[in-house]
């Protein structure tokens, strides 16, 4: 294999163990000894009675979450700390239209942003992305950034961890 290709499987098991190691209080055994080894150690259930016979959670509804700037942005908050009490991971549907902005922000969480419709604008202190639907755009945390939608746009976002009004640090 590849070490390019043991790499990218090596941060994907090290953000899987972590998220572990949030809900356990201690890294699997997977991420303790070997990034090669198999996942099968890393079931956590195995060893908690906590989590013993684990089901897929059906989220059967979002939470209309009130937006920055412009209120006629809508965002469904599928998972997060609104909806189902999530503070991992946050994913919502955000739909805005054309001519919409917030205030600048810089969050605490990292933002991964996938287009599905339209344009998303991303200002950031080293200039403008232009996200083109079929695209995606990350922002780390502590990084300043914008958004808006010139155009009009249709978006999942993802935080990693949750949105949180307290980590965002907007604007003024």
């Amino acid at each position: 294999m590849k070490l390019a290709a043991r790499l990218a499987i090596a941060l994907s098991l090290r953000r899987c163990c972590g998220i572990f190691k949030d809900l356990l209080g201690t890294w699997p055994k997977t991420c303790q000894f070997s990034a090669w080894a198999t996942i099968e150690t890393a079931r956590p259930w195995r060893s908690n009675p906590f989590l013993k016979n684990p089901m897929p959670q059906l989220i059967e509804q979002p939470t209309l979450i009130p937006a920055a700037g412009d209120s006629s942005k809508q965002i469904e908050e599928f998972v997060g700390r609104v909806n189902n009490q999530e503070t991992q991971i946050s994913v919502a549907w955000m739909r805005s239209p054309a001519g919409w902005e917030e205030p600048g922000q810089r969050p605490e969480f990292e933002e991964i942003t996938l287009v599905l419709a339209g344009n998303l604008r991303v200002e950031s202190e080293e200039g403008i992305l232009e996200v083109q639907a079929g695209q995606a755009v990350i922002a780390k945390p502590g990084e300043w950034v914008r958004y808006s939608t010139p155009v009009g746009a249709e978006y999942i976002a993802i935080c990693l961890p949750a949105f949180s009004l307290e980590t965002v640090h907007r604007d003024a």
